[in-house]
C-alpha cells in the first residue's frame, strides 16, 4: 500500500526530514531532484498473530528510522519474492517538500492488485509517483476464525491514516482510495461497507469491482477451502485453528495456498446485498480484452485461435479457479452464437466473468441507485511491440494501462512513442484533477457524470466519448449467466 499524503511543513536535517505525529516522531529522506520527502516502512498495526485481526500500533517513544522499505508480506512461492515476513503491515509517505503542515491537500491510498496473495510496493512505480501525483497534486467468520483478514488489515491502515493526516498537512476529508486489480476489488469492497467507506470521498477503480465476489461464492466456497487449508496443515480442531495455524512454518502455509485468493462475503466489512448508497465520486473503467493477460501467461503462443475446446476449458479453469462452473456449455454456446474459436470464446468468457460483468454491474447499480458521480472510461489503447508481429488477438489487456499511470511495464517493456508519452499525460492529469475535485476533466477533454446510457470515454489513438460502455460484453454476461442457471 502507498500512501501520498500530498503535505508538510518539517524540519530538515540534511538529507533526513522529521514528521512528528500522534504516534511518535518519523524520520524519512528528502529527494532534491524531485523535492520530495519520502518515509517508507512505517508500522501502522501491531503484530499481529495469524488469522488475527490487526490493531492500530501503539506511540513509539524513540524516532521512528522511515528511510528504508520494510520487508514483504511472505508471498506465493512461484514468484520468487525475497525481503518477506510474517511481520509487513507497513505503509510509505510521499509529500512534496513544499507543504506546509496546515494545507489541507489531498491524500491519495493506492492499493496494488496481485490477486490477494501477491504484490507489493515498486521502486520504480513509487518513485513515479512522488514525482508525478504527489509532487502535483499539492474464513468461517467467527470471532476466533475471522474472515477477510487482508481488508481488515487495510481498514487498519485507513484508521491510522486519518489519525496521522494533519501530522503531514493532508486533509482527512479529501481522501482518494484507489486501486488497479485486486486493489480495485479492495476499493469497491471499501466504498459500500459500512465500516470503511466513511475514510474517502473519491475512489478509482481500473479493472476489478465487488461484484464479481457475490458470482464467485456460487461455485467457490472460500470459507470451505480456507478450512480445507487449514486441515492440510494439519489444523483439524475448529477451536484450536488460530494456535495451530500460528505454529506452522510460513513457507509450508504459502505451499499450500492456492495462486488466487478472494475476499469472502458476509462479515460486518462486506455484508450480504449492501448497496451503494453514498455520495461518492468514482472514476471506473476497463482494458478491451482483461484476461487475455492471464491467458497469455499460461500460452504465449501466436496460434491461439487453433487451441481445442479441451485445451480452452483448461485455460478458462486456469484462470477462474472456479471449480464447479460449466465451461463446457459456455464454449459451445459462445461458439455457436458469435461463429468464434474456442480459444476466443475462452478469453471472452474470463474477462467478462472476472472484470467485465462485475465492473458493468457496479456502474449500473451506481447509476440507479446512488447519489455517486461515476466516470467511465476505455483504456483501448496499446503499444504494438507488447505482441509478436503474427499474434492473432492484439488488443489491450489487464496491464496495458499500467505503464501510462504509475510506470509499471510488467512483462511488457517498450520504448515510449510520441502516443505513449500522450496517453500518459493525459492520465496523470485526469487522475490529478479527479483527486483534486473529484471530476477527471481536463482542458479538451471535459468529463459529465454517467447515466443509464452509460457514456464513457475511449482512450485510444483518438479520445473520443462514447455511449453504451461495453454493450456487447454486457450481453454476453446476460449470456453467460443464463447457460449457468440451466
Amino acid at each position: 500500500m502507498i500512501l501520498f499524503f500530498l503535505l508538510l511543513a518539517t524540519k530538515v536535517f540534511g538529507d533526513f526530514v522529521d514528521v512528528q505525529t500522534l504516534f511518535g516522531t518519523v524520520r524519512g529522506i528528502h529527494d532534491p531532484i524531485s523535492n520530495v520527502d519520502i518515509f517508507r516502512g512505517i508500522p501502522y498495526s501491531n503484530k499481529a498473530k495469524r488469522l488475527e485481526k490487526s490493531t492500530l500500533i501503539h506511540r513509539w517513544s524513540s524516532i521512528l528510522n522511515a528511510t528504508d522499505y520494510a520487508p514483504k508480506c511472505i508471498q506465493y512461492l512461484k514468484l520468487n519474492i525475497h525481503n518477506t515476513s510474517d511481520d509487513c503491515l507497513f505503509l510509505d509517505i510521499y509529500k512534496p517538500s513544499n507543504i506546509h503542515k496546515n494545507s489541507n491537500v489531498p491524500v491519495v491510498v493506492y492499493i496494488h492488485g496481485g490477486a490477494f496473495v501477491s504484490g507489493s510496493v515498486n521502486e520504480k512505480s513509487s518513485n513515479f509517483f512522488a514525482q508525478q501525483y504527489a509532487k502535483k497534486v499539492g474464513c468461517d467468520n467467527s470471532a476466533s476464525f475471522p474472515c477477510n483478514i487482508g481488508l481488515w488489515d487495510q481498514v487498519t491502515a485507513f484508521k491510522f491514516i486519518n489519525q496521522t493526516i494533519h501530522s503531514f498537512g493532508g486533509n482527512p476529508k479529501k481522501m482518494t482510495l484507489w486501486g488497479h486489480s485486486a486493489g480495485s476489488i479492495s476499493a469497491s469492497i471499501h466504498s459500500k461497507s459500512p465500516i470503511s467507506s466513511g475514510y474517502f470521498k473519491n475512489f478509482i477503480e481500473m479493472s476489478g469491482s465487488s461484484y464479481g465476489l457475490d458470482f464467485a461464492k456460487r461455485f467457490n466456497d472460500h470459507k470451505r477451502n480456507s478450512i480445507n487449508i487449514l486441515n492440510e496443515l494439519g489444523c483439524t480442531n475448529s477451536s484450536e485453528y488460530v494456535s495451530c495455524f500460528n505454529k506452522v512454518d510460513p513457507s509450508v502455509i504459502i505451499k499450500n495456498t492456492p495462486n488466487v485468493m478472494l475476499p469472502d462475503v458476509g462479515d460486518s466489512l462486506l455484508p450480504f446485498n449492501h448497496s451503494f448508497t453514498y455520495s461518492q465520486n468514482v472514476f471506473i473503467g476497463l482494458t478491451s480484452l482483461e484476461s487475455l493477460y492471464f491467458v497469455l501467461k499460461v500460452n504465449s503462443s501466436s496460434k491461439l485461435d487453433q487451441l481445442t475446446v479441451q485445451e480452452s476449458i483448461d485455460i478458462i479453469q486456469s484462470g477462474l479457479k472456479l471449480t464447479n462452473l460449466p465451461i463446457d456449455k459456455l464454449i459451445y454456446r459462445l461458439m455457436q452464437q458469435y461463429g468464434i474459436s474456442p480459444a476466443e470464446a475462452a478469453i471472452r468468457i474470463l474477462s467478462v466473468i472476472q472484470f467485465d460483468g462485475p465492473v458493468l454491474m457496479e456502474i449500473d447499480e451506481r447509476v440507479l441507485k446512488s447519489n455517486s458521480n461515476v466516470f467511465v472510461y476505455h483504456h483501448k489503447y496499446f503499444n504494438p511491440k507488447i505482441f509478436k508481429d503474427d499474434f492473432s488477438f492484439k488488443q489491450s489487456f489487464h496491464t496495458t494501462i499500467l505503464p501510462y499511470t504509475i510506470d509499471e511495464f510488467y512483462s511488457h517493456n517498450f520504448t515510449f512513442t510520441q502516443k505513449d508519452t500522450e496517453i500518459q499525460k493525459f492520465y496523470v492529469e485526469s487522475l490529478i484533477n479527479f483527486i483534486k475535485t473529484g471530476n477527471p476533466s481536463i482542458v479538451g477533454i471535459q468529463f459529465s457524470p454517467t447515466t443509464i446510457k452509460r457514456q464513457y470515454l475511449e482512450v485510444g489513438n483518438n479520445f473520443t466519448f462514447k455511449n453504451e460502455f461495453f454493450e456487447e460484453q454486457h450481453k454476453l454476461a446476460k449470456v453467460i449467466h443464463q447457460t449457468l442457471a440451466q
